[in-house]
């Protein structure tokens, strides 16, 4: 399955994945794609030093905050391989923070994300996934996270999805080639693994498939790529009032044991999966909040 890295992306990844301002100098600009080039390319190369020199304020962390960071992105790195840089596009620059639509191919999959910069002493630096650019924000317990509402709706007519998700769960799109990722509050400190909700797409169209056809290739898959891949639940669902198929597995990212829910339903040549990952050992506490996301999602 062309999406399946993307697809599995369980996010504890501190990377990647309106015009530009009329009064920003050339200058930045320049830095900026500059920059972002560079960032791939020290991806790519796996020169994990340099990928935390370009982190804002990895300056101020202890050298034990700066080791889980740097084990954190050689983890999503294994996972996701190399990223091949197709464009960079729309820089907008607004004081000292930047946006700029981020075109790259990882396998066979090509997908646009829109990716953060915070020019930091001089120099621009990309703000990782889920970064408020202040104090994290504390997780309430599993008992009263589960009980929140979904008061936030995130609505992409390019992709003609709708989905309701927390107030305080961050938005990344295209994250790991995903069209858009929920990642719920860190518990503490040392919480390393940030659960997380995201959406994919699959245009089907070069080679069309059934709802049967499509689960059988993305079982196969998941089967080969995923290290200690053991399924706990599958089967026939439903996901927005269309026939769909459910897998629920676990298994093995770096160091880590993980739990995943990956629900999909295909229409008109379109595949659309919906990923739930987590440490295996959090995993639950959101399945109920997970189950309200799921219940609103919308395709029209």
């Amino acid at each position: 399955m062309k999406g399946t890295k993307g697809l599995l992306v369980i996010v504890l990844l501190l990377v990647v994945l309106a015009a530009v301002s009329a009064g920003c100098a050339k200058s930045d600009t320049a830095a900026i794609e500059d920059t972002i080039r560079v960032y791939f390319n020290a991806w790519n190369a796996q020169n994990y030093e340099e990928l935390l020199s370009y982190i804002p304020g990895i300056g101020e962390l202890s050298e034990q905050d700066k080791a889980t960071v740097m084990s954190m992105i050689k983890t999503q790195r294994e996972t996701m391989g190399e990223i091949t840089l197709q464009k960079i596009e729309n820089i907008a620059i607004s004081d000292s923070t930047a946006k700029a639509d981020v075109t790259g191919t990882v396998g066979n999959t090509t997908n646009t994300g829109e990716l953060t910069l915070v020019k930091e002493d001089g120099a621009w630096k990309v703000s990782p996934p889920g970064s408020s650019g202040g104090e994290e924000t504390p997780k309430s317990t599993p008992k009263s996270t589960q009980t929140q509402a979904l008061t936030s709706v995130y609505d992409s007519p390019a992709y003609g999805i709708r989905i309701a998700y927390p107030h305080d769960w961050t938005k990344q799109e295209g994250l790991g080639g995903t069209v858009v990722t929920f990642l719920s509050p860190k518990e503490s400190d040392s919480d390393l693994g940030t659960e997380n909700l995201s959406i994919s797409w699959e245009d089907l169209s070069a080679q069309p498939m059934t709802l049967n056809e499509y689960t059988q290739k993305t079982i196969s898959q998941l089967q080969q790529i995923i290290t200690d891949y053991h399924i706990i639940d599958s089967g026939e669902t439903a996901l927005a009032d269309r026939p769909a198929y459910e897998v629920v597995f676990t298994g093995k990212q770096g160091q880590y044991m993980v739990k995943v829910r990956v629900v999909w339903a295909v229409e008109n040549n379109k595949a659309y999966i919906i990923t739930y990952a987590g440490e295996e050992s959090n995993y639950a506490n959101y399945q109920e909040i997970v189950d309200q996301m799921i219940d609103s999602f919308e395709i029209y």
